[in-house]
């Protein structure tokens, strides 16, 4: 519908689709035919969806050790086991991301032995051998450099696109944690970049400190040491409210999400990113 086809009333924010009458077009706030549409604070369009029943992704970040067709044998659903080529890397704790025929999955692993992989999770689906796999680390809790980055990403498999519409992130240290820090360390020099990579590079920010998680729009939470326990920082970022946008990743470029960062940051017990999203409506 172009400009010309709605009529914005001055005194509020709403909006009206005409109706045509005689084939003129006529507009009536009053009419029981139309509904008003109506804009938010940030101008964007409010609109209801209905029937979206594509699938939902949270998905954490991880580094990847080891990628392909890794496994042996074929998943059986509600199993805890999976094999795996022999002179694999995995270990206890690594996660693991599955994808196969537009279904995806990620598990924690609690056992090796030798090619048997126990995982935290029952089994979802009956992956094949022919299923894409990573595994690597979910806790961020690593030591990057300049020349040896540390990259933790996420993206869909090759006939996929997904849209990716928030962030959550969580820090626990064993020290104070306070808004001039990063966790409970100093504030970093070259910080946590989340990117968007593929044929190209896009940043969409720098995280250097606590208080730039508020900065970039995260809504946080700082909970302090109790009973012997750690501290620990909560982030969430709804990216469509600050933004009126998500970040899509399409699979046939092979885009992904990333977290990079080139500094020391193994003083922190935790550091989990986790991705938000849906998959796209193959129309």
């Amino acid at each position: 519908m172009s400009d010309n086809n709605i009529k914005k009333y001055e005194w509020s924010n709403e909006f009206y689709a005409p109706r045509l009458i005689g084939g003129v077009q006529d507009i009536d706030k009053h009419s029981p035919e139309l509904r008003p549409i109506t804009v938010d604070q940030y101008g964007n369009l409010n609109v209801s969806i209905s029937d979206q029943y594509t699938e939902a992704l949270k998905l954490k970040l991880h580094t990847v050790s080891a990628s392909g067709s890794l496994l042996a044998s074929n998943t059986t659903i509600d199993t805890y086991t999976m094999e795996f080529n022999a002179g694999h890397s995995a270990v206890v704790n690594n996660l693991i991301c599955i994808k196969e025929n537009g279904r995806f999955s990620q598990f924690k692993i609690t056992n090796v032995a030798t090619n048997t992989i126990t995982v935290d999770s029952p089994i979802d689906y009956a992956y094949t051998t022919d299923a894409f796999l990573s595994y690597g680390k979910s806790n961020l809790n690593l030591s990057g450099s300049i020349g040896s980055p540390i990259r933790a990403m996420v993206g869909p498999d090759f006939d996929q696109m997904w849209d990716v519409y928030g962030l959550s992130i969580i820090i626990i240290d064993d020290a104070a944690i306070d808004y001039s820090k990063f966790g409970g360390i100093g504030a970093l020099t070259r910080g946590i970049v989340i990117r968007k990579e593929n044929d190209y590079i896009k940043n969409f920010g720098n995280i250097k400190s606590n208080a730039d998680l508020d900065l970039y729009g995260f809504t946080t939470q700082i909970n302090e040491k109790t009973g012997g326990g750690e501290y620990s920082l909560v982030g969430h970022l709804n990216i469509n409210n600050i933004s009126g946008v998500s970040i899509r990743l399409d699979g046939s470029t092979n885009d992904k999400l990333v977290a990079q960062f080139t500094e020391n940051l193994s003083a922190i017990s935790k550091i989990e990113i986790l991705v938000h999203g849906h998959v796209v409506q193959n129309l």
